[in-house]
């Protein structure tokens, strides 16, 4: 059994990242409806920390639930399956780092 801040500490910590997160796809978001010059890297900054966030928080989701989150009850197993997933569509968040890493190398 897990004491309240072995559980809190590590779910404000996800709720920070997934925050973070969307606050980059928002960005990108808006980059891409405005048609702004830097569309495309605000979208590869949001692939590549969104989606990695979506799988560590997914795991950790995984771990604080313990064996109860590969249950069909809790359903976390399905996210942690989504997550990696969607990691790997559109090129991976290595890939989008590079991309990001081209372009402030050359400025």
């Amino acid at each position: 059994m897990q004491t309240a801040a072995e559980v809190d500490s590590p779910s404000a910590d996800m709720l920070v990242q997934v925050s973070v997160a969307r606050q980059l796809v928002a960005v990108a978001v808006r980059a891409q409806v405005t048609s702004a010059p830097d569309a495309g890297h605000a979208a590869s900054m949001a692939k590549a920390f969104s989606t990695d966030t979506a799988v560590r928080v997914a795991g950790k989701a995984m771990q604080l639930h313990s064996g109860m989150g590969y249950t069909w009850e809790i359903g976390i197993h399905a996210y942690l399956k989504r997550a990696t997933l969607d990691r790997s569509l559109f090129g991976s968040p290595a890939e989008h780092r590079k991309r990001l890493a081209r372009r402030y190398a050359s400025a």
